[in-house]
């Protein structure tokens, strides 16, 4: 006996679909492959992009000799203590210098990982802490404070400070003057200043005319001269 369909109740709409459902988008990659967050943070070493702008120089030499300190001795750059002797590695003048601000008796923040920090008028600072030996330490302090190994700065160096000037002055009053940035503009202007002066400036020479009887005269003296090292023009007037 064939069943016959059942009637539609008044009203009745049929049955939907589920909808599919979209699968989540991934965070934007970066230019090197990486995921970066929203917030723009850098997911790889290739994402700390340089300034393009920045005022420094270094050496090939120097590019060598600070890759063969990284490597040895890590980041020397910020306040390092070495354990083993109850010395600072590297860090003596800010270390001064935060005592002279801030006193004596800030305490430091101990991580589990081993790694220190200080926290001090609303800015943190980290202590590297290593186990070195006394030889190891003095090699990597002079490392750290080797200008032969440093970069330089660049002839630019004026017109960045100049870009950012009015900016960074609004934002931190006094800030040119404190840092002596208003120095070094001021002494990268008058050096781009007197190199101008310099390229346009025209050279003094000092010459000797001498008078010929004839032309065979004049051919003879002219090649006497050059033997000797003269540097001379024909005249003929």
């Amino acid at each position: 006996m064939n069943k016959k369909p059942s009637a539609k109740k008044p009203g009745s709409q049929p049955a939907k679909k589920p909808a599919a459902v979209k699968p989540r988008s991934r965070a934007k990659a970066s230019k090197s492959g990486s995921a970066v967050s929203g917030a723009g943070l850098p997911a790889v070493l290739n994402d700390l992009h340089p300034d393009a702008a920045n005022p420094r120089k270094i050496s090939d030499e120097a590019k060598r000799a600070l890759r063969a300190s990284l490597r040895r001795f890590g980041d020397l750059s910020g306040i390092t203590f070495n354990r083993t002797t109850g010395e600072l590695v590297a860090g003596h003048q800010r270390i001064e210098q935060l005592r002279a601000e801030y006193g004596d008796e800030p305490r430091l923040e101990h991580a589990a990982d081993g790694s220190a920090s200080l926290t001090l008028g609303g800015n943190r600072f980290a202590v590297r802490i290593v186990e070195w030996s006394r030889a190891k330490q003095r090699a990597a302090n002079v490392a750290a404070n080797n200008q032969r190994m440093q970069g330089a700065f660049t002839d630019d160096l004026a017109s960045f400070l100049l870009e950012v000037e009015a900016e960074a002055t609004e934002e931190m009053p006094g800030v040119f003057d404190d840092l002596l940035l208003a120095d070094m503009m001021g002494d990268g202007l008058l050096a781009e200043d007197e190199k101008k002066h310099a390229e346009a400036r025209v050279p003094e020479a000092f010459q000797v005319i001498v008078e010929c009887e004839d032309e065979k005269q004049q051919r003879e003296l002219y090649e006497r001269l050059c033997k000797d090292g003269r540097t001379c023009k024909l005249l003929t007037i």
